[in-house]
């Protein structure tokens, strides 16, 4: 019996990785810079040309309609506007530039409903919580960078569009301010 759970010990130290501690900076070398957060946005899942994403299409408006609270709204909305401009960018590695100028545009949409959300929430006297406006804070900076990179790769036709939802994006930024 001993040796078993000696045995069994041993197993388990052998099978359970060391964690080495990583070496803490002392003050005499040089500073670290503050590495900044990314934001990751959400993988948009089924593309507007799939067959079955009219059933995805059903599902968000089905969720939209059954949302009454104006703060989970707004980040229902957020969460689409997101997956929207990650749809435009998926488009955009496909080559399809027509299809990732709507999506774009829609996802502009989508951010212009969610500060219209928290102002109402605002309004009627809630205070919106600072992470949900750090949160949007941060996917604006998202949104402006990935529009700026696509308005590199942008054709004649689709420029527009991007331009259109890139004016938003700059107007919606001084909302932002209301909100806290």
């Amino acid at each position: 019996m001993r040796k078993l759970f000696v045995s069994a010990l041993v197993f388990i130290a052998i099978t359970i990785p060391a964690f080495a501690q990583t070496p803490t900076q002392s003050p005499t070398t040089e500073p670290v810079m503050e590495e900044k957060e990314e934001y990751v946005l959400p993988y948009p899942g089924i593309l507007p040309d799939h067959p079955l994403y009219f059933l995805k299409a059903l599902r968000d408006t089905i969720l939209e309609a059954l949302i009454v609270d104006p703060l989970r709204k707004s980040e229902f909305y957020l969460l689409q506007a997101d997956k929207r401009l990650n749809m435009g960018i998926f488009f955009g590695a496909k080559g399809k530039a027509k299809e990732a100028a709507e999506s774009v545009t829609i996802a502009e949409q989508f951010m212009e409903r969610v500060v219209k959300w928290l102002l109402t929430f605002r309004e009627g006297g809630s205070v919106v919580p600072a992470s949900t406006v750090d949160r949007l804070e941060r996917s604006m900076k998202k949104h402006e960078e990935e529009l700026e990179g696509m308005m590199v790769n942008a054709g004649e036709g689709e420029r527009p569009n991007i331009e259109s939802a890139l004016g938003k994006i700059t107007s919606l930024q001084g909302e932002i301010g209301k909100l806290k």
